[in-house]
């Protein structure tokens, strides 16, 4: 287990820390925290190694560096962010609606159609701004000429999948913390993954949730197998 730089002196030696050390000036000198947060559209890599690039595999290396990233947990759950974006905002917020059609209308503006338990209802907006998953996106049906082109432009220019297998496991108690301290961890298993402590969102929970995001060929060959197999081989 190598938890810091110390850790890598103890088990690969004092040649593989300056190495390392070195490596990782080379890194923040190649690309700085304002050239990393602006480089989101450089290109379209992809999981598999032969078709990224440098640049791609140096912005997952500095995403560890906290000058880079910082990762946060909100605590009762990601959906605590839109409940208290709803208390705060002076306007009318509707939780629990489902957007159905945005449709252009001739004379400017747009309709909105949405449902919910109380039915289907429409709104006339000046502006409309869609922040969906990409996979989302052709659920919403978007009426007129230009804007469906639009839309579909949008969508064509980051269609580029990528494989991911997600298996999450609820342990009876957080056994890892009794060794292992943070979140998250890297591991070398299934060509490189990462391992997250799913429960550690919630301060208060006594049981233990360890999630393992796999990708690339692993994630595609491994979801070929059952699930006892995926948990046997996540477990071991």
């Amino acid at each position: 287990m190598i938890a810091n730089t110390e850790d890598v002196r103890d088990r690969l030696g004092a040649h593989a820390h300056a190495a390392l050390l070195a490596f990782d000036r080379a890194a923040r000198d190649r690309m700085t925290p304002r050239e990393f947060y602006a480089s989101g559209d450089d290109d379209h890599s992809t999981a598999e190694p032969t078709q990224t690039n440098a640049n791609y595999g140096l912005q997952n290396y500095l995403m560890n560096d906290p000058s880079y990233m910082r990762l946060y947990g909100i605590e009762g759950g990601n959906e605590r962010l839109m409940q208290e974006l709803a208390a705060r905002l002076a306007c009318t917020v509707r939780i629990g609606h489902r957007v159905e059609s945005v449709e252009a209308l001739p004379s400017g503006g747009f309709v909105l159609r949405h449902s919910s338990a109380r039915g289907h209802a429409e709104d006339r907006h000046d502006a409309v701004v869609v922040a969906l998953p990409h996979d989302q996106i052709p659920k919403v049906s978007f009426g007129g000429d230009r804007l469906r082109a639009a839309v579909d432009r949008h969508r064509a220019h980051h269609d580029h999948p990528a494989h991911y297998l997600r298996a999450t496991i609820l342990f009876d108690r957080p056994f890892w913390r009794d060794s292992m301290d943070g979140s998250f961890w890297m591991l070398d298993r299934f060509d490189g993954c990462c391992l997250y402590d799913e429960s550690s969102r919630d301060p208060l929970t006594t049981h233990g949730v360890l999630g393992w995001l796999i990708g690339g060929d692993a994630a595609r060959t491994l979801a070929m197998d059952t699930d006892d197999r995926i948990v046997r081989a996540v477990l071991d």
